[in-house]
């Protein structure tokens, strides 16, 4: 029973998360998106899957890169590895020219995740300026 206790955790973690994303959907389609708040929690949404990727990218080659790539029935090429070897997007731990441990679609995921969070960050800026800032000014030369 108390091995069940952590996946029953993650099980209820995951429902909430679902439903966040479920009432966030919902909220846009009433025409919430039109205020700040809907994206600030849009990039509230889309920061738990970017910071899963970013770490599994970041130790996709594991502690040991020599074993991990054995595991992969790669053989190492140090020069090429140590190179070649990214800790930043685009996430890079190669065994040799041929062979990356960082799956392709890693790397697509985890830019636009990052490309999403700059586009909901900049709309969300966008729409706060426009009513703590412009609407005031507006309404002060109109007075």
């Amino acid at each position: 029973m108390e091995a069940l206790a952590p996946l029953l955790v993650l099980a209820l973690l995951l429902l909430g998360y679902v439903l966040g994303i479920g009432f966030w959907v919902v909220a846009g389609f009433k025409g919430l998106w039109r205020h700040w708040p809907w994206h600030l929690s849009g990039v509230v949404l889309l920061l738990p899957p970017t910071a899963i990727l970013s770490f599994v990218g970041l130790f996709a080659g594991g502690l040991d890169t020599g074993e991990t790539c054995a595991m992969a029935g790669q053989e190492v090429d140090w020069e090429y590895a140590v190179e070649h070897e990214r800790v930043l997007p685009p996430f890079s731990s190669p065994c040799n020219a041929d062979h990356d441990l960082v799956p392709t679609w890693h790397n697509v995921a985890v830019i636009g995740l990052l490309a999403l969070v700059a586009v909901f960050t900049v709309m969300m800026v966008t729409l706060f300026v426009r009513q703590y800032v412009v609407r005031p000014l507006r309404r002060r030369a109109a007075a």
